[in-house]
């Protein structure tokens, strides 16, 4: 009996972790430098946690981004492992809207990924050159975004880290979802994920909140970081009160005051509004059931959202007004008294 092998199946995580641990960090390289076949054409970043090049393989002149960690972690297992998982799921997902990792064609010799190169700007850079952008330019990229997060739902994998450092546009407007370090597979004891080790910087006002509370998150904790990223792309501005990097637990959900995104931009439809509010509520049980939902609302006016934002008691309309008011009323008062 002749038995013939057409393909092994993918690497295991656990699999490709004890494969590429093994592996020395690379030093820190210049352009010209070469590893493994790939020439440094340039040094994208080099920071204290990793460091990424654009390369060219010299065999086929394809470029790619090398990311490498740096040495100051050579110990951290758990920094290691974020790195390793960050590779493996790029290479699982394949999607037009997700930054896609490559295998290299040669043995490694030492710990790193390549990556697609990217040409472009991330998010937050977008935000700044278009501080009020049209509606219309904020749907058009929420709907890539979507198409992203839906794929690593189908792969049964939650991002756990979007912000808009970890969304590029490229020259051509495509969007690319990033950084895949904390990536929350299903069926794998996870090693890493925001509960357990410090939030990145800038990450914890777009981290969901049932995260910091202490439970599990799903595929709605990156609905909601994307619900923040919307109102953000709209307004300007974050939604909640702008929480420190230091503090990254909540006692309850009642702690998270919401602003109206109608207090930054006065001519917000209602509707659009009250989708805003249903996408970044603290508490996961009233945000929305699917990205899809999320997508619809933001695109087509919804009468029962419209209703409740215009039914709303005052002081959750318009907490600011509502307290100028209630001053108006105490001083009218004092002086009533005083001069009766």
């Amino acid at each position: 009996m002749i038995t013939c092998v057409d393909q092994l199946p993918n690497e295991t995580l656990d699999e490709s972790h004890n494969r590429l641990v093994e592996l020395p960090i690379p030093p820190v390289m210049e352009v010209g430098n070469k590893i493994d076949g790939y020439e440094v054409l340039d040094v994208i970043f080099s920071g204290t946690r990793s460091h990424m090049y654009l390369v060219k393989d010299t065999d086929t002149q394809e470029q790619f981004v090398l990311k490498a960690p740096s040495a100051n972690f050579s110990e951290d297992t758990l920094y290691l492992d974020g790195f390793i998982r960050e590779e493996w799921v790029g290479q699982r997902i394949d999607h037009p809207n997700v930054m896609k990792t490559y295998a290299s064609n040669r043995d490694k010799r030492f710990l790193y990924y390549l990556g697609e190169h990217i040409e472009g700007m991330n998010l937050r850079e977008w935000m700044n050159d278009h501080p009020n952008p049209p509606l219309d330019h904020v749907r058009a990229l929420t709907k890539q975004i979507i198409q992203g997060l839906r794929a690593f739902q189908r792969a049964d994998m939650v991002h756990q880290d979007l912000k808009p450092e970890n969304i590029m546009i490229n020259r051509d407007g495509r969007v690319k979802i990033l950084d895949f370090g904390t990536v929350k597979i299903a069926g794998i004891e996870e090693m890493n994920s925001p509960l357990d080790k410090s939030i990145p910087q800038g990450s914890v006002n777009y981290v969901a909140p049932e995260y910091l509370i202490g439970e599990p998150g799903n595929y709605k904790s990156d609905l909601y970081s994307l619900g923040v990223i919307i109102y953000e792309m709209i307004t300007g501005k974050l939604p909640y009160k702008e929480m420190s990097t230091n503090q990254v637990t909540l006692n309850s959900y009642s702690e998270m005051d919401y602003t109206p995104a109608l207090q930054h931009r006065r001519d917000l439809p209602l509707w659009v509004e009250g989708c805003l509010r249903k996408a970044v509520q603290p508490n996961p049980r009233y945000r929305y059931e699917a990205f899809s939902e999320l997508e619809t609302d933001l695109t087509r006016p919804n009468q029962s959202l419209e209703a409740k934002v215009q039914h709303q008691p005052m002081l959750e309309k318009n907490p600011l007004l509502l307290w100028k008011i209630i001053a108006l009323l105490l001083a009218a008062l004092n002086l009533f008294q005083f001069f009766s």
